[in-house]
């Protein structure tokens, strides 16, 4: 997300979730309650410094309005709740199709509520590897 006013333009908060060694970071953790397989780390950056990381950060134009697509509680699998309609309508394949085409006229993206109801994080490696590189370079906002 977009660092607050006071940063500057140029700065955002950058978070690597990870089963490895953490990137290095402000924050660094192991997760505590869930995924406790995996740590996050976290920092504010400049874009430099993201892309320095190999992170390709494409932040819009200063003054200008942006375009967001937003998620709410999106449902992709039965693993952990009842997702009546993911198998009919292929929630799993098609949110992330759904992401992959707006992400080419949007300036961000935000999941918000449940975050896939994962309790593992294993749907959640799954959505984020069917993003593309496009996708991946917009600003990504959740609320957890």
């Amino acid at each position: 997300a977009h660092a607050h006013a006071s940063r500057g333009y140029d700065r955002l908060r950058l978070s690597f979730i990870s089963s490895t060694t953490p990137a290095p970071g402000d924050y660094v953790a192991p997760f505590a309650y869930r995924w406790t397989d995996l740590s996050v780390s976290s920092s504010i950056v400049s874009v430099d410094e993201a892309r320095s990381l190999g992170v390709d950060v494409i932040l819009p134009p200063v003054g200008e309005g942006t375009v967001a697509l937003w998620l709410a509680d999106p449902c992709i699998a039965s693993a952990f709740v009842v997702c009546l309609y993911g198998s009919v309508f292929e929630t799993r394949r098609r949110i992330p199709e759904l992401v992959n085409a707006a992400a080419r006229g949007v300036d961000s993206w935000a999941v918000f509520g449940d975050n896939f109801y994962d309790l593992t994080g294993e749907l959640t490696r799954d959505f984020f590897a069917r993003l593309t590189p496009e996708t991946q370079s917009r600003i990504f906002m959740t609320v957890p």
